[in-house]
């Protein structure tokens, strides 16, 4: 998979059928949640930049690095704290099962930060 479009329509298929109690009177609020944490997970894709962290560049043939910088365990928890405290503390199993998901189908598993780093790994997805 790997566009944000496509993780958003699997998404939203995923949490109709596993949180039904929110539709349809938070289906507005979890479609634009769930829409938004995909557009988080995947920022750094195609971008060049700077952040906390220093400068960064993800274009090109590097597209796929940007995975480092949330598609791990500690991206789910960051995404679960950030989407929390803007959609409600309820919402948190949603997000953390959907952030996961996401990075599952990027990755093929879950993985720490510190994985990125070591030696050789980008040639295994690259």
């Amino acid at each position: 998979m790997g566009t944000t479009l496509s993780h958003y329509l699997s998404s939203l298929k995923e949490v109709r059928k596993n949180f039904p109690h929110y539709f349809p009177e938070e289906a507005e609020n979890v479609e634009e949640m769930i829409f938004q944490l995909h557009i988080w997970l995947d920022h750094y894709s195609g971008k060049r930049g700077e952040d906390e962290a220093g400068p960064y560049d993800f274009t090109g043939h590097l597209a796929i690095r940007h995975r480092a910088k949330r598609h791990h365990f500690q991206g789910i928890n960051q995404a679960a704290n950030v989407f929390s405290q803007q959609f409600g503390a309820k919402f948190s199993g949603l997000i953390r099962q959907e952030a996961e998901r996401h990075i599952y189908e990027d990755m093929g598993r879950i993985l720490f930060k510190e994985d990125y780093q070591r030696i050789g790994f980008w040639k295994n997805y690259e």
